[in-house]
């Protein structure tokens, strides 16, 4: 998993994200990866609609 989110950060691709939040909160971005950390399970990624930038943890994200 984490080699198919290196692959999309080199590329640049525009990628939608679907993600849970604490407390049930669902979000669901098109965003570009900015950064994953595989040793602390953080996935960093730049949300192109608001323009900011996000950090994740890998049990957060639901589906790419």
């Amino acid at each position: 998993m984490w080699r198919e989110f290196r692959k999309l950060q080199q590329s640049g691709a525009l990628l939608r994200l679907s993600v849970v939040r604490g407390m049930g909160v669902k979000l669901n971005m098109p965003c570009r990866i900015l950064n994953t950390e595989p040793e602390n399970g953080n996935l960093t990624v730049y949300h192109v609609d608001e323009k900011q930038v996000y950090l994740f943890k890998i049990n957060e994200i639901e589906k790419l």
